[in-house]
């Protein structure tokens, strides 16, 4: 039996009107037969198909359109008298395709196709093709290249795009394969005319078509160069990260594509597209007193930032020297709550002349920022006038049996300085914590009971005309009478003018010597400046 034979009769079994031989020929037959039984599969599913689509009623006009052509449509083939039924002459169940002939025939029925139904339905696909287009980039969207489409381009306002693509008027071109689209620029970062852009921004430039990588780092050009390297994120967005400090401060920069821009397809870039942005300008400091001007011996001086400092290490960056020389000034830094506003004090009477306070470009602000350019103010130290001051420091030792001290006098310009007076007071060893001398800078007044406690002792010397002009007076007082001990020396004047004046100083006589060492340490020596083994002296 060959197959067409078995074809009808699959139709017959499908339709359940084959006795039980021919069912079990069938199903011997498609064991074996492997096109009969991928036809019979096909049968049943498009049967199953069938069976599932719900039936329904065609409308009035369609039944009455049905109802007039079978009116006026003449009866073709035999008269029912001579229509005799013959199952062999059966039709052909479809071969290959048929199945889905009538699974589409079935659908078509399964809905009334009117005029508006039609319409609507090519409405529908012709959007879904224009935007399928449009995702693929085979057209320009019809909204444009908007910044405010975040399910497009998700990014900053702040940082918007372009206002418009760069090459409208250029979107295809033509070429043996027909028409090929241009890549444009669809964004930029930083856009154009930007302000205030941060030293370590990255350029990023995004195509609407992929781009041969080589020939837009080729075509891309920044003013004043800068040296950095390029990164692709995909091969339709470029990103270009300077090296090193990034870009410089207070800079405009020009970037530049050029059209030797290609795409992947190899069409280029339809003309050069250029935009420029401002960087971010250098830091500013703001110093209190102003540059230039006078400074008393343990005056402060203070620097505002226009940014919160990275207080620890910008304090780092601040420095006092005397001016001409590398030796540092001691001094101490502190910052306001918001790391603004530094104060720089020092930590010791600052010596008599002209002083710089400088700040490093290496500053950083918070962000991590450098400030990007050195600062320096310059001040004069000055001693006070009218002043009478006690001269070697404010501990000084002697030999009790030649005890001097020694002092200088200044009244101010045509102001003398009268009845100079130099009193030495005796210091008990319980009284010298109190007094303090060797913490106390100059010049500073006496602790509170100083010296109105202790007893004079009973050597006063006194001098008029200390001093006058503008000149600072020398001079000199030998003390005598003293016993090895520890002294108060108080120095006291009036000008002319009727201003208080005064000094003082702790005065160790002693009847053997006392060397001083490099570390500041005192010991006592004999006439020979040996010291003795274990005879460090300390001063209170």
């Amino acid at each position: 039996m060959t197959c067409s034979r078995y074809r009808d009769l699959l139709s017959r079994y499908v339709d359940g009107e084959v006795t039980p031989r021919q069912r079990r020929e069938v199903l011997e037959h498609v064991e074996h037969c492997h096109d009969c039984a991928a036809w019979l599969a096909r049968v049943r599913q498009a049967d199953v198909l069938l069976k599932g689509v719900p039936e329904t009623k065609p409308s009035d006009r369609v039944r009455q359109a049905v109802l007039s052509g079978a009116a006026s449509t003449k009866p073709v083939g035999p008269s029912p008298r001579e229509a005799v039924p013959n199952r062999a002459a059966r039709p052909t169940v479809p071969q290959r395709g048929g199945v889905w002939r009538l699974y589409a025939s079935g659908l078509l029925l399964r809905f009334d196709m009117t005029a508006q139904r039609v319409a609507l339905a090519s409405a529908v696909a012709l959007l879904s093709l224009v935007g399928l287009a449009s995702w693929l980039n085979v057209i320009p969207p019809l909204w444009g290249y908007s910044t405010k489409l975040g399910f497009v381009f998700s990014h900053d306002e702040s940082e918007a795009a372009l206002a418009s693509t760069p090459l409208p008027a250029i979107t295809r071109v033509s070429g043996v394969a027909g028409a090929v689209s241009v890549p444009n620029i669809t964004r930029v970062e930083p856009n154009d005319t930007v302000q205030q852009v941060g030293t370590d921004k990255e350029v990023r430039v995004l195509f609407d078509l992929p781009m041969d990588r080589e020939s837009v780092e080729t075509a891309f050009k920044v003013d004043p160069p800068v040296a950095g390297t390029f990164n692709w994120d995909v091969d339709n967005e470029l990103r270009f990260l300077p090296a090193g400090e990034g870009l410089l401060r207070g800079i405009t920069y020009t970037v530049t594509m050029s059209d030797s821009a290609r795409s992947l397809a190899g069409t280029r870039l339809g003309k050069p597209v250029t935009w420029a942005f401002h960087t971010t300008g250098l830091g500013t400091v703001t110093s209190s007193p102003a540059p230039g001007a006078s400074l008393p011996l343990t005056g402060t001086i203070s620097l505002l930032f226009d940014a919160p400092m990275d207080t620890a290490q910008a304090s780092r960056a601040v420095s006092l020297q005397m001016e001409g020389s590398n030796l540092p000034i001691v001094a101490s830094t502190s910052w306001d709550a918001e790391g603004r506003l530094l104060t720089v004090s020092p930590g010791a009477p600052a010596p008599a002349g002209v002083v710089a306070l400088r700040v490093g470009a290496d500053a950083r602000t918070q962000a991590g920022e450098t400030i990007g350019r050195a600062y320096e103010y310059t001040y004069t130290v000055a001693l006070p006038s009218p002043r009478l001051r006690l001269l070697d420091g404010r501990v000084a030792t002697t030999d009790a049996a030649t005890a001097r001290i020694r002092y200088e006098g200044l009244a101010g310009p045509n102001a003398s300085l009268s009845n100079a007076r130099v009193t030495v007071y005796k210091v008990r060893g319980e009284q010298l914590s109190a007094l303090g001398a060797q913490a106390r800078p100059w010049p500073l007044s006496l602790p509170a009971g100083f010296p109105q406690n202790l007893v004079p002792a009973q050597v006063m010397h006194s001098r008029e005309d200390a001093g006058a002009g503008d000149e600072a007076t020398p001079g000199t007082e030998r003390l005598s009478g003293l016993l090895p001990g520890t002294y108060l020396v108080v120095a006291e004047g009036r000008t002319s003018g009727g201003a208080q004046v005064s000094d003082w100083q702790l005065l160790i006589a002693q009847d053997r010597l006392l060397t001083e060492t490099n570390d500041g340490a005192l010991w006592a020596s004999d006439k020979g400046g040996h010291p003795w083994a274990g005879a460090e002296v300390s001063a209170y």
